[in-house]
């Protein structure tokens, strides 16, 4: 995968669609855009894209139904979903079963949400022609903070983020996250729902301290209120349980990356 390939990007959301328009076509990339479903099947007859975005909530045909429909006649194409602020979460083996690829949150800063995208294009270009394939992961040096009460998620993603080049701090409760912010975490996972210290409570103690430390909340599935509490608290973003590993995994390296930079 490499510039001057075709994207295909369908959204309903015209600010979205120019965004990215704008972003590909400066990196050298041949964009088409339109703005359903079905305008994407019905321009998939003519034209085969090397990648699709798509949005995964559209009036008329969903991203899933559309994503489905491509599978239909194109089982290698990599898709990137977008998916809005409050859209139901697929689970990862639906996501798997259409040969989604990557997720990128749309309620990003443009900033963020470009690095995201940099991110994913950057994967798929290290990944071989299927889709499906494990992509080579991108090796980033730092601290990750894992708060959760659960050791086997613990020992999950410390697994996980290890295989990226990332050390990883684990702790079992809030109390204890406090104490290990002086080894400077670049980023905290922290969940909301744990003994003792809940993570709404440690997540304000952790922004009193380092209010520019970015921390990501992972909740369950229906806890929309306390999501939206902990985002005006100075949430980062959030992801949901079970974990999407792939989507975790953009979600916090876009930000450690973007800190470097920065």
């Amino acid at each position: 995968m490499s510039q001057g390939m075709q994207v295909l990007i369908v959204d309903d959301d015209t600010a979205m669609r120019e965004l990215l328009y704008d972003t590909l076509t400066r990196k050298g990339y041949e964009v088409m855009a339109v703005s359903s479903g079905q305008q994407a099947l019905d321009t998939m007859k003519g034209l085969r894209p090397q990648l699709i975005l798509l949005d995964s909530a559209m009036p008329g045909l969903s991203g899933a139904e559309t994503a489905k429909r491509i599978r239909g006649f194109d089982d290698n194409v990599p898709i990137i979903f977008l998916k809005g602020a409050g859209e139901p979460e697929l689970p990862s083996e639906e996501l798997k079963r259409l040969g989604v690829t990557e997720l990128l949150r749309k309620e990003l800063s443009v900033e963020l949400f470009v690095k995201g995208l940099d991110l994913c294009l950057r994967r798929l270009q290290q990944a071989p022609a299927a889709p499906a394939a494990a992509h080579a992961p991108i090796r980033v040096p730092g601290t990750l903070l894992v708060v959760d009460d659960e050791p086997k998620i613990q020992k999950l993603l410390q697994s996980f983020f290890e295989s990226r080049g990332m050390k990883v701090i684990a702790c079992s409760s809030g109390e204890e996250a406090l104490t290990a912010l002086p080894r400077k975490p670049l980023a905290v996972l922290l969940d909301m729902n744990m003994p003792g210290m809940d993570g709404l409570m440690t997540l304000k103690k952790i922004k009193s301290q380092l209010p520019k430390l970015p921390v990501i909340m992972a909740s369950a599935v229906g806890e929309e209120g306390t999501i939206r509490e902990a985002l005006e608290s100075g949430a980062y973003d959030y992801v949901t349980k079970p974990f999407n590993l792939e989507y975790l995994e953009t979600v916090v390296l876009t930000k450690v990356l973007l800190g470097m930079e920065g």
